[in-house]
């Protein structure tokens, strides 16, 4: 006895009993679809066969798919254009701290950070350079005030040795002795 929307037992319909997914014609073959189908075998040898129709449930998990795929696509374009505009402020707020330490690299030890209005993190970090160029610039202006004293205080003593070493090469001669004696 056959009864239900399906005009015979679908080819494609294993004859083992359980759960299959199955292709099926409907309303008189007209209609072809996915079904999921559910076969037990009777006592009596007959075999019930009941199932649901699952093509609304793949068009949606379709739909639901390529809504995913697109949204996805979105967020990593969004994602992309953001970082890039993120690197791009943080590449402006760092190059003239940048230019700075390339003019202080190359020697002009008297450069500074410029510091903006914003009062943020750059700023902070400028001020900390700042202050750490300008200790090392006293610290350079001492050590050119001791080299400057050290310069003239060796100044003389080196003076009066030279002039002595010039006497004695004059009074010794050629005498290799002599020389050696004046040099002592």
């Amino acid at each position: 006895v056959q009864a239900g929307n399906l005009p015979a037992w679908p080819p494609a319909m294993p004859r083992d009993s359980g759960w299959h997914t199955v292709p099926v014609a409907r309303d008189g073959g007209e209609w072809r679809t996915e079904a999921r189908l559910l076969h037990l075998p009777l006592s009596d040898g007959a075999h019930l066969l009941v199932g649901r129709d699952i093509a609304e449930k793949l068009r949606l998990r379709s739909v639901l798919a390529e809504g995913l795929a697109f949204s996805a696509a979105v967020a990593l374009t969004i994602a992309g254009l953001g970082a890039a505009l993120l690197r791009r402020a943080v590449d402006d707020r760092l190059a003239p701290a940048a230019r700075t330490a390339e003019a202080i690299a190359a020697g002009d030890l008297s450069r500074r950070v410029p510091l903006s209005e914003r009062g943020d993190e750059f700023d902070r970090l400028g001020a900390i350079i700042n202050t750490m160029l300008d200790r090392i610039g006293a610290l350079m202006e001492g050590v050119r005030g001791v080299s400057d004293s050290l310069a003239h205080d060796l100044r003389t003593p080196l003076a009066r040795a030279r002039g002595r070493l010039e006497e004695a090469l004059a009074s010794a001669g050629e005498d290799p002795a002599a020389l050696r004696q004046a040099v002592e």
